[in-house]
């Protein structure tokens, strides 16, 4: 039994990424879809726009691993990463495919998450089946990459418009800056990709 197949999934609709603001060692970031949207703020225990950045770039290049690297944790045909907030984590789960790219975003990691994705979702223990996956999703997506790599590149943008007055903060680089050979490898896929 496929937990995930019985989602109900959408597509990108108006989807975007921003980041609000950045003080302090939080960044609040706004994730929305359609007429959904999703606010938060992500410690500086992680580092959530390269993180997602590297998730992109593993999936543009197919790369499928068995370990965590960038922030990205890597399992059979799934990729996912969190977003600390301090104590709950906003997990985002990825499954590309075919020109097709599964995106689930959980308002907070499932439990059980490392023995679901571990089976692929599939051959778990029934005590493990009978929770509700989808009680915390805030999204699930079934689409082209394109509108999320594009969406992403959005937000690494919108940086620009931030202010860097962060002087409580001992690292005020944190969360402004990013790998620029990502960004451009992005774009460069975009160029190839992106048949709109």
């Amino acid at each position: 039994m496929d937990l995930l197949g019985n989602l109900s999934y959408t597509c990108f609709e108006d989807f975007y990424i921003r980041v609000e603001k950045i003080k302090n060692g939080w960044m609040e970031l706004c994730v929305g879809n359609g007429d959904k949207r999703l606010n938060y703020s992500a410690s500086y225990i992680g580092d959530p726009l390269n993180y997602l950045l590297a998730a992109a770039v593993s999936i543009v290049e197919n790369q499928k691993s068995s370990h965590i690297y960038n922030g990205v944790a890597y399992e059979g045909e799934y990729l996912f990463i969190v977003h600390d907030l301090e104590p709950s984590l906003v997990t985002w789960l990825f499954k590309p495919g075919n020109d097709e790219l599964a995106l689930i975003i959980w308002e907070d990691m499932p439990t059980y998450f490392e023995e679901m994705i571990e089976s692929g979702f599939d051959d778990i223990p029934e005590e493990i089946k009978m929770q509700d996956i989808g009680k915390d999703i805030f999204l699930a997506i079934k689409d082209s990459p394109v509108l999320f790599i594009k969406a992403l590149l959005g937000a690494i943008e919108g940086l620009t418009c931030l202010k860097r007055n962060d002087v409580e903060f001992s690292d005020s680089e944190w969360g402004h800056s990013y790998s620029l050979e990502n960004v451009e490898l992005l774009k460069r896929w975009l160029v190839e990709n992106d048949h709109a």
